[in-house]
């Protein structure tokens, strides 16, 4: 074997070489990356239900302060069917 030929021939053992060792890598840790996609999938699951009680929580806290004012009591009041006393309807035509 002439030198060039060995060269070639060693290049192509590493290459066989790297290509195994990678293959063996991906095969063995196959079930990390599959939990890896369960867990991601947990964690996005898991934001979007923290951005929706966020959402919520932000409604809530809207709905009470504009109920502590003496005009949403009165609104809340009304939308329960309240009148005052002696007061009309008013009707249109």
């Amino acid at each position: 074997m002439d030198r060039k030929s060995r060269k070639k021939a060693k290049r192509y053992t590493l290459l066989a070489i790297v290509t195994l060792s990678l293959a063996i890598a991906a095969f063995a840790t196959r079930d990390d990356w599959g939990r890896l996609r369960d867990q991601q999938s947990l964690a996005n699951s898991a934001e979007a239900e923290r951005q929706a009680a966020e959402l919520k929580r932000a409604e809530l806290t809207e709905k009470r302060a504009r109920l502590e004012t003496p005009a949403g009591q009165e609104e809340q009041a009304r939308s329960l069917g309240y009148r005052r006393p002696g007061e009309e309807p008013l009707r249109t035509k």
